[in-house]
């Protein structure tokens, strides 16, 4: 088991050096566009139409993604200390921004200790965020928030996700029971392994608000 964690923990710190490294592909990438539309206003000033054909054709039409995607949030993950959940987080996002959902991303300062096993912390993580991914894109106006707090007087941390949905409100106490769900069949076992997970945990909690149609859950450590 212990050499199994060891494996998971060692495949995230590798997957943080890709997505740092797309990360500075992406920026990259913002400044050659810079330089790119230039080039199209010389060739509009010009008539060039065969040039501007090339530049929409060969650079333009192939770069939707790139080009409708705010990557600003990854920028905030650097003040993360903890490889496996900044690849967590990485992974997270870039998915959630693929789904067309608006993401924004609090850190104030650096965050080196999750006051708890980091495999079980990034297995919580990965429950709520999917969960706030799967609420959030079936809505108008999707998107999610996330914040981290750090309190070091306190030796407190505080990450909050809230998340649009498309309920206004539910039973939070329902939903922590296994197979109860808001989300149709085959799922609802989310939060109850979470609540599995804590109970290992007496410095950890989860707090859960649910209203006007935007869900939050807040996990809190202590250590």
């Amino acid at each position: 088991m212990a050499e199994q964690r060891q494996q998971q923990l060692k495949n995230l710190t590798n997957y943080t050096t890709e997505i740092e490294t797309l990360y500075k592909n992406i920026n990259g990438f913002r400044h050659d566009y810079i330089n790119l539309i230039i080039s199209l206003e010389t060739s509009i000033q010009n008539g060039d139409i065969k040039q501007i054909r090339e530049i929409y054709n060969n650079v333009l039409k192939k770069s939707p993604n790139i080009l409708n995607h705010d990557h600003h949030s990854l920028g905030v993950l650097s003040k993360i200390m903890i490889p496996a959940i900044k690849s967590l987080l990485s992974h997270k996002i870039i998915y959630a921004l693929e789904k067309g959902i608006r993401i924004e991303i609090e850190i104030e300062q650096q965050w080196a200790n999750c006051h708890m096993d980091t495999l079980d912390y990034i297995r919580i993580l990965g429950i709520l965020l999917d969960n706030a991914i799967e609420a959030s894109e079936n809505t108008a106006n999707a998107f999610i928030h996330i914040a981290v707090i750090i309190d070091p007087l306190q030796k407190e941390n505080r990450f909050i996700i809230e998340n649009a949905t498309t309920e206004e409100t539910s039973a939070i106490h329902q939903l922590f029971k296994h197979s109860v769900t808001t989300k149709g069949n085959g799922h609802g076992t989310g939060l109850h392994n979470v609540q599995q997970i804590l109970i290992d945990y007496e410095q950890a909690h989860l707090e859960t608000a649910h209203a006007n149609h935007k869900f939050s859950q807040t996990l809190v450590t202590q250590g």
